[in-house]
């Protein structure tokens, strides 16, 4: 029996925390890496082409920052889900990114956070600002507090 892979694009601007979470997907049962993107714009046009199911991307990216780009993604591949992976734990950022996302997790939280959220986000489970905020404790409101 073949089981169905989901097909992941990393989007993050920094080229060695995109080899380690490529590494760490490739090790994860039910996912396979198709690409990895350096910025907003790259990320567009990688995701039309290869069309992922599921997308990490980053916030603070070069040329189109994630928000911007989670926004286009909707429009070229509206059945790709997106996991924003950052280090922005603003409330405002947070719900703002909720609008164009499935999941978001903290860039120091992805060791715990990142595969339980792949693997929810793939079976179709929205991971909103709320939910990540029971989910990964006081991460928002440590940044208010």
């Amino acid at each position: 029996m073949h089981r169905h892979l989901v097909r992941v694009l990393i989007v993050d601007d920094f080229q060695p925390f995109r080899a380690w979470l490529s590494s760490k997907i490739k090790k994860a049962d039910g996912f396979e890496v198709i690409g990895e993107a350096a910025d907003g714009l790259e990320a567009v046009r990688m995701a039309t082409k290869l069309v992922p199911d599921l997308i990490l991307l980053d916030i603070s990216l070069p040329k189109m920052d994630g928000i911007q780009s989670g926004k286009q993604l909707r429009n070229v591949v509206p059945a790709a889900q997106v996991i924003f992976v950052t280090e922005h734990s603003e409330r405002e950022i947070v719900q703002y990114a909720s609008e164009y996302g499935e999941g978001y997790v903290l860039k120091r939280d992805v060791e715990r956070d990142l595969l339980p959220t792949m693997k929810a986000v793939s079976r179709g489970l929205k991971q909103t600002a709320e939910a990540h905020q029971v989910h990964a404790g006081s991460a928002v409101s440590s940044a208010t507090g």
